[in-house]
């Protein structure tokens, strides 16, 4: 799975906004060779849930739905062992893209345990561009949205904002069955997949893209802010 799938919406609008979801998972190790047995790891939350939000946003943007940007649907390989699929895209083809300027990443990340905690949604990156976090609402139907200034650097959204393109990255966060065989789909809350998905185009169709831009300011301080408000959980 090392081969990133891309695709291109274009609306003829001024600028563009990628949304991605890596589609990788760890595999499988030897249970027993004698007897040809092996443990299977499917990774329905981690992160097949990511790729079915980000199919069914496509399908939904497709038809010439929020025409107002253009957009890049991209399903990444390799990020389970190092970030490889989205890093190749930014270090070889970004930089040669001929587009209109992307103003933004949207990053599906293991969405598909709404409420296994708390009923809310995490969304890394409000403070990643400026004027981003006014368009994220603080609670979207029932659900409450945790609004994280930025995330650590295990996710593909970390080397877009290392080229100066500002993210939001969506995640329900880790619940117990993380890497392990047991993260399988009759866990999965697929309605909070599509809260996700209605969450995503709201702020698609609220969000005034020309405002958006790269915020330098995202120091250690806000990550340590979100860290603390993790913890206090």
């Amino acid at each position: 799975m090392y081969a990133d799938i891309i695709a291109y919406i274009d609306n003829g609008a001024p600028y563009t906004i990628i949304l991605g979801a890596h589609y990788d998972h760890i595999g499988y190790e030897v249970y027993d060779i004698t007897k040809n047995q092996y443990l299977i790891y499917n990774g329905a939350d981690d992160n097949a849930s990511g790729v079915a939000c980000l199919l069914e946003l496509a399908r939904h943007l497709s038809t010439g739905f929020l025409p107002q940007h253009n957009y890049i649907i991209a399903f990444w390989g390799s990020e389970e062992i190092g970030l490889y699929g989205s890093t190749y895209f930014c270090q070889k083809i970004l930089i040669n893209l001929k587009v209109p300027p992307i103003i933004l990443y949207i990053n599906y990340d293991m969405v598909g345990s709404l409420g296994y905690k708390k009923n809310e949604l995490i969304l890394y990156g409000s403070a990643t561009g400026k004027n981003i976090k006014k368009y994220i609402p603080r609670k979207y139907d029932t659900v409450k949205i945790i609004k994280l200034p930025v995330s650590f650097s295990f996710s593909d959204h970390t080397c877009f904002y290392k080229n100066k393109i500002p993210y939001l990255y969506f995640t329900t966060g880790l619940p117990k069955v993380y890497h392990t065989i047991k993260d399988e789909f009759r866990l999965i809350n697929f309605n909070g997949i599509l809260f996700t998905l209605k969450l995503t185009e709201y702020i698609l169709e609220t969000i005034e893209i020309e405002s958006i831009r790269y915020n330098k300011a995202c120091s250690l301080n806000y990550i340590i802010t979100g860290v603390k408000l993790l913890m206090s959980k």
